[in-house]
C-alpha cells in the first residue's frame, strides 16, 4: 500500500496513504498523515481525502480538500496510529538535533535522500533513534534548484556528514559531484540511503565528500555569486497536525466521540533544538574568488 507525497491547493506537503485509485475519475483516495518518527505515522483528520491525477478535478460540490500528487515512496513497513496524545514526546525526541531547512521561496527541493529520515511536512531530516545521541552513517541531502534574483537557476547539492556528533554540512553544484554521490539523488522516492563508507568504497577509499561551505557560480551576464550555507542551532516548536485548521473544521461538523481521544484528543506542540540550514547568496568580484 504506497505512501505518497501530495500538496495541499494552499501549497502545504504531506503524506498521503493511498486506499484506492478510481480510473473512470482519475482520482486517488487516501487519508492525510503526519510523520511521527521514521516508521511510525498519525492519522490526521478523519474521512477520505481525494487526491486530482492529471487535469481532472473532482466534483465542485464535494466539499472534501483536494490534494495534487507528486511522489510514491516505497516503504516496506510502518506504523499508523490514530491517537497522537501518546507520541508527542516520542516525535520531539526524534527531532532534537535533527536537521531543518526553514522555507525559501529560492530553493526548490527536486530530489531527497534518504525519505526514511524526512519529514516533508516540517521540512526536515530526523533522528533515527530517538534517544541514541550517537552518528547517523547515512547520506543525508537535499538536490535542490536555487534561484538567483528570480531568474537565474543552478542545480545543488546540500549533503551533511552526521557521521560524528555534530553534523557537518557542505554544497556542490550538482554537476560537479561525484557521479557515485549523483546516483544517490537518481531514485527520489527511494525510501532508505547508502552510507558514507559504502560511497567512499565505491570511490575508492575514505574522503571528505559534502564538499565546502560555499560554491561560486556566474550568470549570463558575467556577475559572479557566491552561495553559502548558513548552519546554526536553533530552538523549535511545531505543531504534530499542520492539517489543524481543516481538523478544527472536521470537529465543527463530525461527531468525535467515535474516534479514539475525541474531543479531547489534543494535538500535541512539539519542542526541541535542531540545526537550521539556509543558503545565503551574495555577489562577489573577480578579487574574491578563491
Amino acid at each position: 500500500m504506497p505512501i505518497q507525497v501530495v500538496r495541499s491547493e494552499r501549497q502545504a506537503y504531506q503524506y498521503m496513504l493511498c486506499l484506492g485509485y478510481n480510473s473512470a475519475t482519475n482520482w486517488m483516495e487516501g487519508i492525510i498523515m503526519t510523520k511521527i518518527d521514521p516508521n511510525t505515522f498519525y492519522r490526521c483528520g478523519r474521512g477520505r481525502l481525494i487526491i486530482t491525477l492529471g487535469n481532472n478535478t473532482p466534483d465542485p460540490t464535494d466539499r472534501q480538500p483536494v490534494f495534487e500528487q507528486l511522489d510514491a515512496l516505497h516503504y516496506t513497513n510502518f506504523y499508523l496510529v490514530t491517537d497522537p496524545t501518546r507520541w508527542g514526546l516520542q516525535a520531539s525526541k526524534h527531532r532534537e538535533r535533527g536537521i531543518h531547512f526553514p522555507e525559501d521561496p529560492a530553493l526548490a527541493i527536486k530530489a531527497i535522500t534518504p525519505h526514511r529520515l524526512w519529514d516533508v511536512a516540517h521540512r526536515m531530516f530526523l533522528r533515527s533513534k530517538p534517544y541514541w545521541h550517537g552518528q547517523i552513517p547515512k547520506i543525508i541531502g537535499l538536490l535542490v534548484e536555487y534561484t538567483i534574483e528570480n531568474q537565474h537557476k543552478f542545480d545543488l547539492v546540500i549533503l551533511c556528514d552526521y557521521q560524528e556528533s555534530s553534523p557537518h554540512c557542505g554544497i556542490q553544484l550538482f554537476e560537479q559531484c561525484a557521479r557515485p554521490l549523483r546516483r544517490a539523488f537518481d531514485f527520489a522516492n527511494a525510501v532508505d540511503s547508502i552510507t558514507w563508507p559504502d560511497m567512499a568504497d565505491a570511490i575508492g577509499g575514505k574522503v571528505r565528500m559534502v564538499g565546502d561551505d560555499h560554491v561560486d557560480v556566474s550568470v549570463d551576464d558575467g556577475i559572479k555569486f557566491r552561495i553559502r550555507v548558513s548552519f546554526h542551532e536553533e530552538a523549535h516548536e511545531m505543531s504534530m497536525n499542520p492539517l489543524q485548521q481543516q481538523q478544527q473544521a472536521d470537529r465543527n461538523t463530525h461527531d468525535q466521540t467515535a474516534r479514539p481521544g475525541g474531543e479531547g484528543n489534543i494535538i500535541p506542540t512539539l519542542q526541541f533544538r535542531c540545526y537550521d540550514i539556509r543558503l545565503l547568496c551574495d555577489e562577489i568580484s573577480q578579487g574574491l574568488l578563491s
